[in-house]
């Protein structure tokens, strides 16, 4: 459709709930056509004016672009990325947790940058606003290493690294560096270091960045020292 010069496209989904909230925006990801796609929640409020201006800055580069928001979590909360991103993976993310997916292999490729632009996410657990149904019956794949599924069973993230290398490959084929990626494979560099710079205000304390990467994919063999 196209309204006020504006060509887009409405898409219908058949609820398949917060557990699956990832195959929503793949769909509308791989049938988008932009220069970068970015997703967005309904409890989520922009606070910058000429945001989208400072997306467009970046155009040509592919990076991940991460706003500031809730405590400046080092994660991408409301992730940004090139289209060429999806043309390599075929999808946002495999797994429920988008903005974990993605940040997580930008920060092992070196490719995380955040950008002068400022949302809040009005979530209820974050700031007492928006409790529903959909909320109170979200269920998060995270917490449970042993549990199938989970973001940090051994599975999740042996497909986490394959992806990631898939993404180097194709930095390296249109000339992007992946010496920062290189490095850590070999064990030369800690995967995790910027992740922890960014996390200012210890929000990632759960998270086991001392788990010794050789013990789940080959491609990280070097990594035992960490």
């Amino acid at each position: 459709m196209i309204a006020n010069d504006i060509a887009y496209m409405a898409m219908e989904f058949e609820p398949v709930g917060y557990i699956r909230l990832n195959e929503y925006f793949n769909a509308l990801a791989v049938n988008a056509d932009a220069d970068w796609l970015m997703t967005w929640n309904d409890d989520a409020i922009m606070d910058s004016a000429g945001w989208d201006r400072v997306i467009t800055a970046h155009t040509g580069q592919f990076k991940l672009l991460a706003l500031h928001t809730h405590n400046d979590h080092p994660y991408s909360i409301f992730p940004i990325i090139p289209k060429a991103w999806i043309d390599v993976t075929k999808h946002y993310s495999p797994h429920q947790m988008i903005d974990a997916w993605v940040s997580q292999q930008a920060y092992m490729l070196d490719i995380f940058q955040r950008i002068d632009v400022w949302a809040t996410h009005d979530r209820h657990d974050l700031t007492g606003n928006n409790t529903d149904s959909t909320f109170e019956a979200r269920v998060a794949l995270e917490g449970h290493l042993d549990t199938p599924g989970d973001f940090h069973h051994m599975a999740t993230v042996n497909l986490r690294i394959v992806e990631t290398e898939n993404i180097a490959n194709y930095m390296k084929s249109v000339g992007i560096d992946t010496t920062f990626w290189e490095n850590v494979k070999l064990g030369d560099q800690y995967p995790w270091a910027k992740l922890k710079e960014n996390d200012i205000n210890k929000q990632m304390a759960q998270f086991v960045m001392s788990t010794p990467l050789d013990t789940v994919h080959p491609l990280l063999a070097g990594a035992a020292k960490y």
